[in-house]
């Protein structure tokens, strides 16, 4: 299993490429359905919280800023570090495509 820093890195390289498409049109239009997975299960856990939620929202309204970006990432790393079943479940879904990521922007 991945260490949880090297967890929350992986997690944002594979949904930051796609957040355009996230923002616009939802998770379903996700080319990789493993990046789907990766995001519904994030976006889950966040949605429970009024704090992490809010950060979620923000980031989705203004994917480019750095701020929240980084906030976003501190928050995912506290909802690993607090939540096994989580971290478990990003780390096989993560592992299962490697390390690249690659992802494909249509429209």
């Amino acid at each position: 299993m991945l260490e949880i820093p090297a967890l929350v890195t992986a997690a944002w390289t594979a949904i930051q490429p796609v957040l355009p498409i996230i923002t616009s049109k939802g998770a379903e239009e996700i080319v990789s359905h493993t990046v789907g997975d990766v995001w519904d299960a994030i976006k889950k856990k966040f949605d429970n919280e009024a704090h992490t939620q809010k950060i979620l929202v923000k980031l989705l309204n203004d994917p480019n800023n750095v701020d929240i970006q980084a906030a976003f990432r501190v928050a995912l790393q506290d909802a690993l570090e607090d939540d096994s079943v989580l971290t478990e479940k990003l780390s096989k879904l993560l592992e299962a495509t490697g390390s690249d990521f690659k992802a494909q922007v249509i429209g």
